[in-house]
């Protein structure tokens, strides 16, 4: 498969809103042969690391996990 696309992002992130808008565009605007390919991550923190204190479950370094696995499995699949 070609054209797949990840995207991460976090609630409190401030680019959260234009993160969706481009997963939905790539997802419902692009050629047919790679629509509704694209995945997408949201973590609780995104660019928005100071509020990591809320989150003790070491929610920083299991979200570098997140990251890892998306890749995998957007580049696995290709």
């Amino acid at each position: 498969m070609r054209g797949r696309s990840g995207f991460w992002g976090g609630w409190y992130d401030l680019f959260l809103t234009g993160t969706i808008e481009a997963f939905e565009g790539y997802n419902t605007m692009s050629d047919e042969s790679v629509r509704y390919t694209s995945l997408i991550t949201i973590d609780p923190l995104g660019h928005c690391q100071d509020v990591a204190n809320l989150f003790p479950q070491n929610t920083v370094l299991g979200r570098t996990a997140l990251v890892f696995g998306q890749l995998f499995q957007v580049w696995h699949s290709i």
